[in-house]
């Protein structure tokens, strides 16, 4: 099964929830919800140590399900600790 590109015979894109979720009027926004591999990206550091920081309540998350997301705004409030 194909999540992105071409999947349909038609050549019609599909889109995943991921990216529904980060669809706004605004191309800038981003999605209100992060994935630990998306937070690991931004910052440059391991999952580890996104988890430690999870764990230590320096950043904070959610649980959906099984899922663990960090909004967007608790990345940002993580960013100005780290430069005040």
């Amino acid at each position: 099964m194909v999540r992105q590109g071409l999947s349909r015979v038609d050549g019609a894109r599909t889109t995943s929830a991921a990216d529904r979720l980060s669809t706004v009027t605004d191309d800038t926004v981003g999605p209100d919800l992060l994935t630990v591999a998306q937070v690991m990206a931004r910052l440059q550091i391991g999952r580890h140590t996104v988890y430690d920081l999870i764990r230590s309540r320096r950043l904070r998350s959610v649980r959906i399900g099984r899922c663990r997301r960090i909004p967007a705004a608790a990345l940002r409030d993580f960013l100005n600790t780290l430069t005040d």
